[in-house]
Parts: structure tokens; sequence; C-alpha cells
């Protein structure tokens, strides 16, 4: 794969960002520290008086507590300072990978994406070990969620391929998609089989989801996946038109069938091979089992040497 260099950025971005941490530290220290013991004191206790002195019992946190608001402070300030650091790091990171010449925009229009390794203009050379996941019939208010929490989890992208009716009524979960790196890709608008529609149908099934689309993303959307895998010249040469590739794959483990989570993992890691564009759905019914598979299939894609990208990037 020809991200050797975007990888080796990754040390000096960490380093950049632990500087940045110990500068905040030190900035922090000095704001909070010369003060400790200086805050006004806290109220007098006016609640009930226990015990035959009048002893709350928590005279020691009482006296503990001024120093210990400061510190509070200041360990708080740094625990939000480094979320925003690392939020920042990794949207930095994946803005880097969308964008990297030779990454980013290598969809040609009119022509099909089967396997990373053997598509027009693609970045990976032949044998190189990549695979795509790829998630048809979403986004599922239900299921959508739970798939994309797993890839944020795993730290693994993955193109999602959008019915535009579903869309429209979840566009929210599409922002969720787009915050989190992940690729939205056409499935028309109602899932339905292009060759068998007139062209005058075109406008509604391609355009508005790519209008949709990239409404959201802020950019032209760059593949369509044709419903049900059909597909012929007429639609290809309409997509080519539009400046679309048409997305397909070369694994296919039949979750919609709903086997169990085990099928599905030994089907995927069974197949793999280098290139390989593997097809799920987070949407269209019952995804529990696709859900509970992921994690392992995440894991063992990259027992086996894999790296895990996404395809039709903006």
């Amino acid at each position: 794969m020809n991200l050797q260099g975007h990888d080796r950025q990754k040390p000096h971005r960490v380093s950049l960002g632990i500087a940045l941490l110990l500068c905040a530290c030190l900035a922090l220290t000095i704001a909070f520290v010369p003060t400790v013991g200086t805050l006004p004191q806290p109220a007098p206790n006016t609640g009930p008086v226990f015990g035959a002195a009048g002893s709350t019992g928590n005279e020691g946190e009482a006296a503990g507590q001024q120093s210990g608001t400061n510190w509070l402070a200041y360990w708080g300030g740094l625990r939000i300072f480094g979320r925003a650091t690392r939020m920042r790091l990794r949207s930095s990171l994946v803005s880097d990978l969308l964008s990297s010449p030779g990454v980013a925009n290598w969809a040609v229009p009119g022509t099909v994406i089967s396997n990373l390794d053997t598509a027009a203009d693609s970045p990976y050379g032949a044998g190189e070990k990549v695979v795509a996941l790829t998630f048809d019939d979403g986004p599922s208010p239900i299921y959508t969620p739970q798939v994309l929490a797993v890839l944020v989890a795993d730290h693994a992208l993955a193109s999602f391929e959008i019915i535009g009716e579903y869309g429209a009524l979840y566009s929210a979960i599409l922002r969720q998609e787009v915050a989190e790196g992940m690729v939205l890709v056409s499935h028309t608008w109602s899932h339905v089989d292009l060759n068998t529609i007139p062209t005058a149908a075109l406008p509604v099934q391609l355009d508005q989801t790519d209008l949709l689309l990239q409404n959201v993303t802020g950019h032209p959307v760059r593949c369509l996946r044709p419903p049900g895998g059909r597909t012929d010249a007429a639609v290809l040469a309409e997509l080519g038109q539009r400046g679309l590739a048409e997305l397909y794959w070369d694994i296919d483990p039949s979750d919609y069938l709903k086997p169990p989570a085990s099928v599905i993992t030994q089907r995927v890691l069974s197949a793999l091979h280098p290139g390989a564009i593997v097809i799920f759905h987070d949407g269209g019914g019952d995804r529990s089992q696709t859900v509970a598979a992921l994690p392992s299939i995440i894991s063992g894609i990259r027992a086996r040497g894999y790296q895990i990208v996404p395809v039709c990037e903006g």
C-alpha cells in the first residue's frame, strides 16, 4: 500500500501533540499552583450536627477542600485540553488520509471497482494487502450507529452505501458517519434495479441522492453501488456521464440472510485476498449478526497482515 509517507508523518504529529500537551501542563501549573491556599474558605457547615462536640466527621475533608478545588480545576483543565488535542490529531490524520495524493479521488467515472488493486488508477499495487469494508442499505437508526461504534472503537474506516430516502430521514446519522471519517456512496434513492427503470427516472434515483450526500459531505459523490449488483453497460454509461464510478465487491458473506456471526466471520476471513472489497449490510432488516461479527472480522483481517482502507473517498 502506498501510504508509507503518511505513516511516517504519524510520529511527528504525535510528538507535536505531546509537546502541546506539555506546554499546556506548564501553563496551567503557572496559572493554578501559585494560588493554592489563597482561594476563599468554603462556607461554614450549616447541616445537622452529630456527636457530643458538634463534629460532622468531615473536618479533614473541609480542610483539604481548598487545595483540592484548585487541583481539581487544574486536572480538569488538563483533561479538557488533552481530549481536544486527541480529537484534533485524529481529525487531522483522517483528513490527511482522505486528501493525500494518490489515495483520494481515484475512482474513475464510468469504470467498475470490484477489487482495489485492479481498479483503474488505483493507488494500490497488485498483491497489496489492503481490504475495504462496505455497508449497504442504510442508514438504519438501530444498526448503523452500532456498526459505526465498532468501526470507531477499532479505528477502521469504511464506506457506507446510502439509500437516499433513508438518508433524508436520518441525516444526523450521515453527518455522524462523515464526522468519524467514513465515506458515503450512493445506493440510489429507493433501492431500485437500475437496469429496469426508464431513463427519465434516473434523475430522481441518481441525482437526488447525490445532492443529498453532497450537502452532507461538502464534496461530490464519487461512486454508486447498484442495488443487488444489477447493472449493465447502459447504466455504467449513465454513471460515467454523472462523474460516478460503479462500486462492486468480490467478497460477499451473505449477511443479509442473517447467518450466525461466527459464519459471517468465517466467510469473510476464509475468502480474504489482496485488494478485497467486502459487502455487508447495516440496513434493510435485522443486522445484529453483522454487528456481532464485525469486531472479530476486523481483528482477523489485521492479524493476517492486511490494512483496512476506505474506497470511493471524495
